[in-house]
C-alpha cells in the first residue's frame, strides 16, 4: 500500500510541475519573445525553450542568496526579489518593456507566470 501511495504522490507532483503544465499550454507558433517571471520562471522557461529553442527570452526568477544564474544563450536571466520588488525588479521591468516595445502587433508574446505569484 505504501508503494502505491508513494507512486501516486510522485505522479501527482510530476503532473502539476510548472514545466509540465506550461508545456501543455504553449502555442504551436514560434513566439517573437518569451517572458517568464516569478518563483517558477526557470521551470516554465525550460518547457518553452524545449519547444522553441531559437526564441529569445527574458526570465526574472526569484533571487536567491548565494545562487549564481548561468549566462543564457538567446536571452537574459535577471534574478529579482519576490514578492517585495527591489532594484533588479525595476531593471527587469525596464528591459522587458524595452524588448516588448520593439515587437509588432502581430508578434506572439507568451508571458509565463504561476497563477499564485
Amino acid at each position: 500500500m505504501r508503494a502505491l501511495l508513494t507512486a501516486s504522490f510522485r505522479q501527482a507532483l510530476e503532473q502539476t510541475h510548472p514545466a509540465h503544465l506550461t508545456a501543455q499550454h504553449l502555442p504551436q507558433e514560434a513566439p517573437a519573445l518569451i517572458v517568464s517571471v516569478g518563483k517558477a520562471a526557470m521551470s516554465m522557461l525550460a518547457a518553452a525553450r524545449e519547444r522553441f529553442p531559437e526564441a529569445p527570452f527574458i526570465a526574472v526568477p526569484k533571487a536567491e542568496a548565494g545562487r549564481a544564474w548561468p549566462q543564457a544563450e538567446r536571452g537574459q536571466i535577471i534574478p529579482a526579489r519576490h514578492p517585495v520588488p527591489d532594484e533588479q525588479s525595476v531593471r527587469a521591468a525596464q528591459i522587458i518593456l524595452q524588448a516588448v516595445s520593439r515587437l509588432q502587433a502581430s508578434d506572439l508574446l507568451p508571458t509565463l507566470r504561476r497563477g499564485d505569484t
